[in-house]
């Protein structure tokens, strides 16, 4: 099992190497704005969203990536960081 730091909203998840996840279904994972688990380039009109307004994902938390309690601009870097891994 790999395990991960939970987000505010669950407790423990644990991912195994079947992609089978504890519990389940898996939570959503900072950045997972449109929440189909999974953190990609379809996230970002989500997260441009979350930031300017308008958000229809399931947590708008999710956008707050470095967990100030708040969507803004402070996350986009942290966001794109995610999104676009470097090579």
């Amino acid at each position: 099992m790999i395990e991960r730091s939970p987000t505010p909203s669950e407790s423990r998840a644990r991912l195994d190497v079947f992609g089978d996840c504890e519990p389940n279904p898996c939570p959503y994972v900072k950045g997972d704005v449109n929440c189909d688990h999974a953190v990609d380039t379809a996230d970002i009109p989500y997260f441009v969203a979350a930031l300017i307004g308008g958000y229809t994902g399931c947590e708008i938390s999710l956008a707050d990536m470095d967990n100030s309690g708040t969507q803004d601009g402070l996350d986009i870097q942290l966001f794109i960081s995610v999104v676009l891994p470097p090579p």
